[in-house]
């Protein structure tokens, strides 16, 4: 009997959700969300960026074959990472590497994101095609071969092509799904999803878009 909205069948509350359909044509921002307590805090100090108080834990159901960055790897795959493949240590201190493959704790990790976020702008299109390049000419997983082509086709002179060795690269089946809560890094490369999350907009991002990359935050909210 005619149109209701979805807030008049629910007594007329807002929504307590947000609904997409995403067609991922080239990858999207390195971001994390923040929890509820957290969306507070940024809201009240910076509401331009971060426009509601609400947290954004989300759900996604593939619909084909579809690629993501997720959470970090293991600690151990990160180390033997970061001591052979030359660019990837090149971009990072003598010092860092000593100490996270001495020390694989969540507060050295945090230093290498921080290093790798905060590197001269300057020095990353040579860095990222060094990268590149070891990714596509190197034996290595078929998976990171293919999340750094994807990256590097979009984004030449940016450091999130190092992410594909510092977090999971996750390939997703139709009808597969996966649920994406607080303070996971994360990046969709590619594929087609129906996506469910809690209604909010707040999105911290470090890489990969044109948009405000707030580098400080998003330290500050990552689970490592």
């Amino acid at each position: 009997h005619g149109h209701m909205r979805l807030s008049e069948v629910c007594g007329n509350q807002p929504i307590p959700f947000l609904f997409k359909i995403l067609s991922v044509a080239k990858p999207l921002s390195l971001q994390v969300h923040p929890s509820k307590q957290q969306a507070v805090e940024l809201y009240q100090k910076d509401p331009v960026n971060y426009p509601d108080p609400n947290h954004k834990p989300e759900m996604s159901l593939f619909l084909n074959d579809s690629l993501l960055l997720l959470g970090f790897r293991d600690f151990e795959q990160i180390a033997h990472f970061i001591q052979t493949i030359p660019p990837f240590r090149e971009a990072l201190t003598d010092q860092l590497v000593e100490l996270f493959c001495s020390d694989m704790s969540h507060q050295n990790l945090k230093k290498i994101v921080e290093r790798l976020l905060r590197i001269d702008q300057e020095e990353i299109p040579r860095l990222a095609k060094a990268v590149f390049e070891y990714t596509q000419n190197q034996p290595i997983d078929p998976l990171i071969k293919e999340a750094a082509s994807i990256i590097y086709t979009y984004f030449s002179e940016d450091i999130g092509i190092f992410f594909v060795f510092l977090l999971n690269v996750v390939e997703k089946r139709r009808g597969e799904s996966i649920f994406i809560p607080d303070g996971v890094l994360h990046s969709y490369l590619k594929g087609d999803l129906i996506e469910a999350m809690a209604l909010s907009d707040n999105v911290v991002r470090a890489s990969m878009t044109p948009k405000k990359k707030d580098v400080d935050t998003l330290l500050n909210i990552v689970k490592f």
